[in-house]
């Protein structure tokens, strides 16, 4: 029971169905934020799964150096692309997000693989 009853003391949902005091009551949200809930939660998901693979893919690849040359090649027609569709500020903001996690795995894989060659060299 919600405040009010006298049997429970937590804060009644606002409109929205949170709280705002603790977590979001899911079955008191509407059904529109329930489905953005879920799209938030299966981008993240995507979002982890493919940064995992690129590190994968970037730390085994043969030449690190020539492959972010070529990931920046990628990056400026992408970034055009998005640009010139107009897209939301969001968009462009999870496009550079997600683009400096990737650079930043492909620069530390560059480094282990110097690091590599001076150790046995």
């Amino acid at each position: 029971m919600l405040t009010g009853s006298g049997k429970d003391n937590r804060p009644a949902p606002d409109y929205d169905g949170y709280s705002h005091t603790s977590l979001p009551n899911k079955a008191a949200m509407p059904h529109q934020i329930q489905k953005l809930e879920q799209l938030r939660e299966f981008t993240l998901g995507m979002q982890a799964a493919f940064l995992a693979v690129m590190g994968a893919l970037i730390s085994t690849h043969p030449d690190p150096k020539t492959l972010r040359a070529v990931l920046e090649l990628y990056r400026q027609r992408e970034l055009a692309y998005i640009e010139d569709k107009e897209l939301s500020k969001p968009a462009l903001d999870a496009f550079l997000h997600m683009w400096a996690r990737v650079d930043s795995e492909s620069q530390h894989s560059l480094k282990m693989r110097q690091q590599q060659l001076r150790a046995r060299g």
